[in-house]
């Protein structure tokens, strides 16, 4: 009977020092020791390098819990949590998978950064490619940034590439034809153009609607064709008036206006610094005075932002 007491009494003793640690029923380690609490509570601490490799698969499961690891000073430069994975084996290294239950609009993963100098996410492979496959991705309203210029049909392209090379924002642009006011004026056939002639003295107008999504004139070309190789020489007028305003309320007189021809050329000579201020919805009327023997007016270009 006393033999048997001592033996009883040495293995509470090393029940007292000994513990096993189980997942779902299934030992995966022996801790020695005090071990109530596994670090703090009735008895000494647990450090992790004290669990050895579980003998197979094993699941934790937990309800209504949750498991934190703060680290203050990692001290590898590979950080405080690493998972590394060697030779052969399918599916994914790390597998997040939500189940049903509806939990609501919540995050399956993030990942917050107070410094910003600090880069949330980094990848890095030995291949070209890094590929994010499933759903569409979703950036919620934020920029894509420092994206290199495409090279294949399906690379993204940035704001400036499509610029630069499909014409960035549609030209806002129009033309206006000419209209005579000098009845001398000969109305010609310069190749395939119509053109008004003027001579010296003789004038033609221009009138027109500033668009409503007006900003600002980009340039205002008078287009002509001159006879000779020189400098021609025109008077130009020009009123910008909105509705209810007296019809000559806001003009920009310009005499005595110079521009350097090439015979036979079409010439685009820009008025548009010659324009009082402009507002959308303004109506404008321009007169073209010619001071120069012979100068042919084909029509006015007007383009805008």
């Amino acid at each position: 009977m006393k033999k048997i007491r001592e033996r009883r009494s040495m293995s509470l003793a090393q029940d007292r020092t000994k513990a096993q640690v189980r997942v779902n029923s299934s030992r995966i380690a022996t801790l020695s020791g005090q071990t109530e609490g596994l670090g703090g509570g009735g008895g000494g601490s647990v450090t992790l390098d004290t669990v050895g490799n579980p003998a197979a698969n094993k699941n934790f499961t937990m309800a209504n819990k949750q498991l934190k690891f703060s680290y203050t000073a990692p001290a590898t430069s590979d950080g405080g949590f690493e998972i590394e994975a060697t030779g052969g084996f399918s599916g994914d290294l790390v597998h997040i998978h939500q189940h049903t239950g509806n939990p609501g609009a919540v995050d399956l993963l993030h990942l917050e950064c107070d410094d910003a100098d600090v880069t949330p996410i980094r990848v890095s492979s030995s291949g070209a490619t890094h590929k994010f496959t499933g759903a569409a991705l979703d950036v919620g309203t934020q920029k894509i940034t420092s994206v290199v210029d495409p090279t294949e049909n399906q690379h993204a392209a940035t704001k400036k590439y499509v610029d630069d090379n499909a014409g960035g924002t549609p030209t806002k642009e129009f033309w206006v034809h000419p209209h005579l006011v000098s009845a001398t004026a000969a109305r010609v056939k310069v190749g395939q153009f119509l053109a008004y002639d003027l001579s010296s003295t003789e004038e033609c107008h221009f009138q027109f609607k500033v668009p409503a999504d007006f900003t600002s004139i980009t340039s205002a070309n008078v287009i002509i064709i001159a006879e000779g190789t020189e400098t021609i020489q025109a008077d130009i007028v020009i009123s910008a008036v909105a509705a209810g305003e007296d019809f000559d309320a806001n003009d920009s007189s310009n005499a005595d206006q110079t521009k350097v021809t090439t015979a036979s050329d079409i010439t685009e000579w820009d008025i548009s610094a010659m324009f009082p201020t402009t507002a959308a919805n303004d109506y404008i009327g321009i007169t073209f005075a010619s001071d120069t023997t012979s100068v042919d007016v084909i029509g006015l270009v007007f383009k805008y932002a």
